[in-house]
């Protein structure tokens, strides 16, 4: 009898355990059209691929809530972003269907987050995601570009990079941490040469434009094609100053950032005719809030002192701080708008421009359209280079794009390695040129 009956006894379990995830999954049908089953979807770049996370809501935390969990669904869609041109609002109020569903399935799961890594995502491209159980409704949007991690390095890649040059270079390279950012991720300084003659280079004062992938890679070849030059002259250099956003950008988020996390504008911040407003691109650097906005004070922010503190230890004698957009930048250089009729000073960053550039031309080659100079003192008031003026008696200078053809596919971050290899070997040579100035 007993062999007879257990059959039935097993059948009669199971058919009670399907009654009862039918029965919570329709109950939570109904509930999901007030309370979405999943929390805080959030779409980061990693190493080429997108790390898409969420969490379980917790209106969903009894564990009869089991099976609808078991099976996900990750939606994703192609939004036509254009860098520099389309801002936050392109990524808001996006919608999505069944038709982007790109997978349906159990997802790992890592105590209360769940991950799903997307490798199919296209270089270049931006895209917004959702996440939601197969009943109900879908939580996102989260949008993201992916940027190819060659060309964006992350805060990581910066520190892996600059340790590397101390340890293949120990006699001639120094790396020391010169304060914190906002967000405590450390600044680095990095000496490179025995010489008291020394080149400063900063990087990234604003976190969409250039810096560490040309600083970095420039030191590292002149290290092993010139190692002589050393003896006499020195790279100090911090590669990136806005680590917090350029990290950001790194991880993906689409629009141009130019702030740091506290909304001001690193190269209006510096105690060099601050108080003076400067109007550029249509800000307002006085104004909270503004894409320019010089903060509260000068010299207010960590980056900020930490720049100063740096540049007043070692004291160069000529300073380049990198700019233009998508880690690559062209050969016109800006020197401080205010030191325009100073012929004195003029004709000294005329020196520094005449050897920058054709060291930059000799590599690049001819350009159509080329005008006669590419030196212009436009570097607003509180800037790194109006700094130089005041305070360090030095020729200073943002560097920004010329015209030039080559350059256009980074105005819409369509930087590749191919593109940023040719500008590395262009500022390569200028920057050889300009040490051998100093020399």
């Amino acid at each position: 009898m007993k062999q007879r009956t257990r059959p039935c006894l097993v059948a009669g379990l199971v058919l009670f355990a399907i009654a009862s995830v039918s029965s919570v999954l329709a109950q939570d049908a109904a509930e999901l059209n007030q309370h979405k089953a999943l929390a805080s979807v959030k779409a980061t770049l990693h190493d080429g691929k997108v790390l898409v996370t969420f969490n379980r809501d917790g209106h969903y935390a009894d564990p009869k809530y089991n099976p609808l969990f078991q099976k996900l669904r990750i939606y994703r869609k192609l939004i036509p972003f254009t860098f520099g041109n389309d801002k936050w609002e392109a990524l808001r109020n996006l919608t999505r269907s069944d038709q982007d569903v790109i997978y349906e399935g159990s997802i790992r799961q890592d105590g209360q987050q769940f991950t799903y890594i997307d490798d199919t995502a296209a270089i270049g491209n931006v895209y917004a995601y959702w996440a939601g159980p197969v009943q109900g409704a879908a939580t996102g949007s989260s949008s993201v570009k992916v940027r190819d991690p060659q060309v964006w390095w992350t805060a990581e890649r910066i520190a892996t990079e600059a340790a590397a040059l101390h340890k293949d270079f120990p006699d001639l390279v120094d790396v020391e941490v010169i304060g914190k950012t906002h967000e405590e991720r450390n600044l680095l300084g990095i000496t490179a040469g025995r010489g008291s003659k020394r080149l400063a280079l900063i990087g990234a004062l604003h976190a969409g434009e250039s810096g560490p992938e040309l600083i970095l890679h420039i030191i590292r070849q002149l290290l092993s094609k010139h190692p002589e030059l050393f003896d006499d002259v020195s790279i100090v250099a911090i590669a990136c100053v806005n680590q917090d956003r350029r990290q950001a950008q790194a991880e993906g988020v689409a629009p141009y950032l130019r702030t740091n996390p506290k909304g001001i504008d690193l190269n209006r911040n510096y105690p060099a005719d601050w108080e003076i407003p400067s109007y550029l691109y249509g800000g307002d650097s006085s104004k909270p809030g503004g894409s320019t906005y010089r903060g509260p004070e000068a010299a207010s922010e960590p980056e900020t002192k930490a720049v100063i503190a740096f540049l007043e230890a070692h004291r160069p004698m000529v300073l380049l701080s990198y700019h233009h957009v998508a880690s690559v930048s062209g050969r016109c250089l800006w020197g401080p708008q205010l030191a325009a009729g100073d012929e004195a000073y003029v004709e000294r960053c005329r020196r520094v421009y005449d050897a920058f550039t054709e060291g930059y031309k000799s590599v690049e080659g001819p350009v159509e359209n080329e005008k006669d100079s590419y030196l212009v003192f436009k570097a607003m008031p509180g800037s790194l280079p109006n700094y130089c003026y005041r305070q360090l008696d030095i020729p200073g200078f943002d560097v920004e794009s010329h015209w030039v053809a080559s350059l256009e596919p980074s105005l819409t971050d369509h930087t590749t390695i191919e593109l940023l290899n040719e500008n590395r070997a262009m500022h390569e040579a200028a920057i050889l040129n300009l040490l051998q100035l100093l020399r």
